[in-house]
C-alpha cells in the first residue's frame, strides 16, 4: 500500500474556527485506526488522498446524521452515521465539493 494522506474536517459552529487535521497512513491498519479515530472524535468529513504527481481524493466518509426533534421544542444530534463516497458516478460534482472542503487551503 502506498502512503495515503488522511484529511478531516469538523465545523465548530458560528463562533469558532473550523478544525482540520491531516495524518499520513502507510498501512491498512494505520488507515483504519486513523479513520476510526476521526469518526470517534466527531469529524464531519474524512477523506483519503493519494499524494503522487497528481494528488487526488480516492474516497471520503461523510457524517450523514441529521438533527431530530426531541418532542419538547428542542433538537438533538443522534449518533454519527458515516457514508462512504467514491469519485465518479452520478454525484461527481458533490464529491469534488466535499473533497475540496475537507482539503482546505494549502
Amino acid at each position: 500500500m502506498s502512503v495515503l494522506t488522511i484529511k478531516a474536517f469538523k465545523s465548530e459552529g458560528p463562533y469558532y474556527h473550523d478544525t482540520r487535521s491531516t495524518v499520513e497512513a502507510d498501512s491498512l491498519s494505520s488507515l483504519i485506526a486513523t479513520v476510526r479515530g476521526f469518526m470517534e472524535d466527531g469529524y464531519e468529513l474524512i477523506s483519503a488522498w493519494q499524494e503522487d504527481e497528481n494528488p487526488r481524493c480516492i474516497g471520503l466518509w461523510e457524517d450523514d446524521s441529521e438533527p431530530e426533534p426531541d418532542g419538547e421544542g428542542s433538537w438533538y444530534w443522534p449518533k454519527a452515521i458515516y457514508r462512504l463516497r467514491r469519485p465518479g458516478g452520478r454525484r461527481a460534482a458533490e464529491f469534488l465539493r466535499l473533497a475540496e472542503c475537507c482539503k482546505g487551503k494549502e
